[in-house]
């Protein structure tokens, strides 16, 4: 599988550049205090992860090259960007999100989300996106430092200790590194 250009990282950058300079805000731009920020006894999920690889259906492993990723999670909000290539070609996907996390549910509202994975097969010429503004809840499962949860046509995420593992049945399994 070829490498895929480094330049292509620009555009994902100038979206991280963005979120970050966001800050701890509202979808309104009021800054807001996440449930997780005002409850001592709440898990964290906060750090920032890199995508270290792929595991497809068939068993293959992928990594950076191939595919690249990042997740940022603040006291209040979360961006991801996932880039690669594949058999249909090259793909991104993005998102920003405000959110919350407590000992019994995560809550997120997408902010913004873009990808060109649309479509099947997906046809990777055209970028679709959207500001759907609408949150969804997930039941949460903490046991020792181990926190899951699964939004709707998310993957289900288990974050333990300074590892997350996205799991998307009959996709892919992501392994994230928290590196900060």
């Amino acid at each position: 599988m070829p490498a895929f250009p480094r330049q292509m990282l620009f555009g994902p950058a100038i979206v991280i550049g963005a979120y970050v300079a966001l800050g701890s805000c509202s979808p309104s731009g009021e800054p807001e205090q996440s449930a997780a920020a005002s409850n001592e006894d709440s898990p964290t999920i906060q750090g920032t992860y890199r995508l270290v690889s792929r595991e497809l259906p068939d068993g293959t492993i992928v990594r950076p090259p191939q595919v690249m990723g990042l997740q940022i999670y603040t006291e209040t909000h979360r961006s991801i960007t996932v880039t690669g290539e594949d058999a249909a070609g090259k793909f991104f996907a993005m998102r920003v999100a405000a959110y919350t996390l407590t000992p019994a549910e995560y809550t997120e509202t997408v902010l913004l989300r873009a990808s060109n994975l649309s479509g099947s097969p997906p046809d990777r010429t055209q970028i679709d996106y959207d500001v759907p503004a609408q949150p969804v809840t997930s039941p949460v499962t903490v046991a020792g430092n181990r926190i899951e949860f699964r939004l709707p046509d998310e993957p289900m995420f288990a974050f333990e200790g300074t590892t997350l593992i996205a799991t998307q049945e009959g996709r892919f399994v992501d392994t994230w590194q928290r590196v900060r």
